[in-house]
């Protein structure tokens, strides 16, 4: 009875904390990223003990556990995404972002940089070589709701003279196109 306990409780834990580590590691940085993987650690070693002793409530929800946690984490496979037309980074000394357009017009923003990461999704425009954002990109104005698409880079910001600001991580480069 212990194990079926300490299972449904570690296992609930480790889902609980699947689900939220976006904001865990938001919150706790580096520990967010620990907390999961001890509950996982503690969850791996309650299920193995169950196998051991054959505890059949425990194992079936062990798998229960798991199968929700494959399923939890499906989402972000690309196998069930429409297909990338577009990706490109931006790389900072601390940081770095991912743009990926997506065919079915929505796109995908990651930021990583030393206090976690962060996703922005949404849907976009082309219009010639300008690129527009329906659902702002990012939380501040770092990227504009348009940028520009000029040879294998996203300019983000032009000077006074209309000439892209091609200065060190203020531009896109394009890994992946397929749209042009």
């Amino acid at each position: 009875m212990k194990q079926s306990k300490a299972i449904i409780v570690t296992g609930l834990l480790l889902i609980l904390s699947y689900i939220f580590k976006n904001d865990l590691v938001k919150e706790l940085w580096i520990l967010g990223e620990i907390l999961i993987a001890l509950l996982g650690v503690v969850f791996a070693i309650v299920l193995g003990f169950s196998i051991i002793k054959w505890n059949k409530k425990s194992i079936l929800f062990g798998l229960g556990i798991l199968l929700s946690l494959v399923i939890i984490d499906s989402q972000t496979w690309e196998v069930f995404k429409s297909k990338k037309v577009l990706q490109a980074r931006l790389i900072d000394d601390l940081s770095g972002m991912t743009l990926v357009l997506r065919e079915n017009k929505e796109f995908e923003l990651q930021t990583n940089n030393i206090f976690g990461k962060e996703s922005f999704n949404g849907t976009y425009e082309i219009e010639g070589n300008k690129l527009i954002f329906i659902n702002r990109p990012y939380w501040n104005s770092f990227i504009h709701d348009t940028v520009t698409i000029i040879d294998n880079n996203i300019i983000l910001d032009f000077d006074a003279n209309g000439t892209p600001n091609m200065e060190f991580a203020n531009y896109f480069e394009i890994e992946i196109n397929e749209l042009f």
